[in-house]
């Protein structure tokens, strides 16, 4: 019994830090990916690598179809995981078809070149790889074994990471190097998953079950997915909404001037994911057994904790940051200390709401989230007209800002009911 103590603690140790790496190099992607266009290209391309991934991201999300908490919480295993491989393999191509419609439509428009379109759309296959990925992650994490997928994640991105900075840094030509980033991707995907199958189980024998009740337990599935689908779309739309609006209403220098302000707030961000996503299960648990008391102990411990750090962060970003950035990018970015500091009052308040987001999908309130995240889309969206056009990058953080609370209030309101769902 001692032992199995020690290997559940070593587990849990073990899928803290590899989160953490693994959450860690996909938060520098970007960042890392700027600095090589940065240096090797130009600040308008440099734009189009940050609406790249904001748009790549947005994608992704669609493909993993707001799955990866409900399946690790889904403690029973109400569904198989060949129902969640098959739910992944529809929304993966479903986001594919999305992509090359709405690209293929604003080459036409003349609202992309043809050149802005291939570097999105490369950004967005290896961001649907990522969804791909995730439905073994999470069967990984349903099992207790998130510190084997975070470890496959964490390889998978520095290597990728590592290929495109060097190809892009000695060609220049960064299509190239995001097709050789996609192309190492897939093979290193499948060199390593086959290795986790003996920790998760992976049955993917269709065969097994009638016919009949695997399309019923696909269709239910895919139903109870899509408000959390159409939430965390959304939800991600919002995150990025600052650089939507610079895409709509400003230039592409201005949206490499964001891109490099909002590095900061994808900290914390990240601080979301590495300390709270291996709590997920656990919060999962706690609401299976209805200890609401602990549980709510818990939530409370978590947001003061993302406060606490936010703090830091920001204070860091303003003192010291700001100069590190301008020199890294080559661009003056001190002059936008009120805009970095509205930025990161934005990046707390969305953070916090991606924390209850969580707590809803843990809670099965799907439709909360999607009338949360509409709400602050209009709210956001209709300030931009009046703001955007005459104050600029400051404007699109008002907007931030103000969508962000809405969204979360919407969220607050439902949390004192939990009693109810006892």
């Amino acid at each position: 019994m001692s032992r199995n103590l020690n290997n559940n603690s070593a587990i849990k140790r073990d899928s803290y830090i590899w989160n953490a790496a693994f959450y860690g190099v996909n938060a520098v992607q970007p960042a890392i990916m700027l600095l090589a266009v940065s240096r090797a290209g130009s600040l308008e391309e440099a734009g189009m690598v940050g609406i790249g991934f904001a748009f790549a991201n947005a994608l992704m999300i669609l493909g993993r179809y707001g799955l990866h908490n409900f399946q690790v919480t889904d403690v029973e295993e109400q569904y198989s995981f060949r129902d969640y491989f098959a739910c992944r393999v529809i929304s993966v191509g479903m986001a594919a078809a999305v992509a090359l419609l709405y690209l293929f439509a604003c080459v036409l428009t003349d609202r992309y070149t043809g050149h802005k379109a291939m570097i999105i759309m490369e950004l967005v296959i290896l961001r649907l790889i990522d969804a791909f990925e995730d439905v073994f992650i999470g069967r990984l994490q349903q099992k207790g074994r998130l510190d084997i997928g975070a470890r496959v994640g964490t390889v998978r991105q520095t290597i990728i990471m590592a290929v495109i900075f060097l190809a892009e840094a000695f060609s220049g030509n960064l299509a190239a190097s995001l097709l050789a980033g996609i192309v190492t991707s897939i093979a290193v995907e499948a060199i390593l998953l086959p290795f986790t199958d003996r920790y998760a189980s992976y049955s993917l024998d269709f065969g097994k079950g009638s016919n009949q009740s695997e399309r019923f337990m696909k269709t239910t599935l895919l139903i109870a997915g899509a408000a959390l689908c159409i939430g965390t779309f959304l939800h991600n739309v919002l995150g990025n909404m600052t650089k939507y609006l610079i895409d709509f209403y400003l230039t592409d220098a201005e949206q490499a001037i964001n891109n490099y302000l909002m590095l900061p707030v994808f900290v914390v961000t990240l601080m979301n994911y590495v300390l709270m996503q291996p709590a997920v299960k656990s919060i999962g648990d706690l609401w299976s057994r209805r200890e609401t008391n602990e549980l709510r102990r818990m939530i409370i411990r978590h947001v003061l904790v993302l406060i606490f750090l936010a703090g830091i962060i920001t204070a860091g970003v303003l003192i010291l940051g700001l100069q590190i950035l301008s020199w890294m990018y080559q661009v003056p970015l001190t002059r936008y200390r009120g805009l970095a500091a509205l930025l990161m009052l934005g990046g707390l308040i969305y953070t916090i709401s991606e924390y209850f987001m969580m707590l809803l999908v843990v809670l099965r309130r799907q439709r909360v989230i999607v009338i949360g995240c509409i709400s602050a889309l209009i709210t956001g969206a209709g300030l931009s007209v009046a703001i955007v056009p005459g104050r600029g990058l400051y404007g699109t953080a008002f907007c931030y800002i103000a969508a962000s609370l809405v969204m979360l209030s919407s969220f607050l309101v439902t949390m004192p009911g939990m009693n109810r769902d006892v």
